[in-house]
C-alpha cells in the first residue's frame, strides 16, 4: 500500500500577496486563510471582509475587496508561513482610516512562533494611520531559525473615526 500526503494548504511560501480577493464574503469576519484575536485593548470587533462599503474611506486599494475594522476595536489577524532561518523578509501592508489625526488609529506588523498575541514579536510598532489614500506600513525581519511561523497584523481604532480599511 502507498499513499500520498499533500502539503497543508493553509502554509504559504513567500513571496505572496494577500490581497483578500479570494474565498470571502462581504460582511463576514471570517476571513479566509487568517485566523484572528481581539484584543486586549477592546474585545467586540473583528476584522471584516469587504467587497460593498465605500463611505468612510473602505473602498478597497486594489480589486473588489479589503478588509476593515469597527470603530473601538482592537483585532489581530494571523497567518502561518514557512520562513528559512538568517534570512531577512519584508512584510507590508496598505491602510488608512477616516479619522483627523493619526492618534485615532494605528496598524502593526509583528510575526512569531504562534498564532497567539502573547507570541507576537513586533516588527514596526503601531504607526498610526492618516486619513485619506492608502499609506504603506512595512518593516523588515529575520527569525533564528527555519519553520512555521505567523505573520501577524494588529489594527487598533479608538472610537472618534469610523474604520481602518487594510488591504495588499
Amino acid at each position: 500500500r502507498s499513499f500520498t500526503t499533500r502539503p497543508d494548504p493553509t502554509i504559504y511560501s513567500l513571496p505572496y500577496t494577500e490581497s483578500f480577493e479570494e474565498g470571502n464574503t462581504d460582511g463576514s469576519t471570517n476571513i479566509a486563510n487568517w485566523s484572528q484575536a481581539v484584543g486586549p485593548e477592546y474585545t467586540s470587533y473583528y476584522w471584516t471582509a469587504n467587497s460593498s462599503q465605500t463611505t468612510y474611506n473602505r473602498t478597497p486599494r486594489t480589486g473588489s475587496f479589503n478588509v476593515t475594522l469597527h470603530y473601538s476595536g482592537a483585532a489581530w489577524l494571523f497567518r502561518p508561513v514557512n520562513l528559512t532561518g538568517g534570512v531577512a523578509y519584508e512584510f507590508e501592508a496598505y491602510a488608512r482610516q477616516d479619522g483627523a489625526t493619526n492618534t485615532d488609529a494605528t496598524l502593526g506588523l509583528y510575526y512569531g512562533t504562534n498564532a497567539t498575541i502573547a507570541d507576537m514579536t513586533s516588527i514596526t510598532g503601531q504607526v498610526g494611520l492618516v486619513n485619506g489614500d492608502y499609506q504603506r506600513i512595512h518593516g523588515f525581519f529575520t527569525p533564528l531559525t527555519t519553520g512555521r511561523y505567523y505573520l501577524g497584523i494588529k489594527g487598533w481604532i479608538n472610537s472618534t473615526p469610523w474604520y481602518i480599511s487594510l488591504d495588499d
